[in-house]
């Protein structure tokens, strides 16, 4: 979500097709193995779009531990 002086101006989201398993991770968000196989998208288009919706502003981050992996499994 990007916000300006403290209100919510636009909010990304996406779901990845995941490289690793999410384990532990789908009773906490729900998402399996099975059902980011069927909605994820290839990382690389999400990333492009998530930089560019992103641009110069400042990142906040969730559920870090198992995002990183995602993120240098692929990268």
């Amino acid at each position: 979500m990007r916000l300006f002086e403290g209100k919510p101006q636009a909010e990304f989201h996406a779901y990845i097709a995941n490289s690793v398993s999410v384990g532990d991770s789908e009773q906490i968000h729900g998402h399996s193995d099975r059902f980011l196989a069927k909605h994820g998208r290839p990382a690389d288009d999400v990333f492009c779009e998530f930089f560019e919706f992103v641009g110069s502003s400042i990142l906040v981050g969730d559920n870090v531990g198992f995002d990183i992996k995602m993120v240098t499994d692929k990268y």
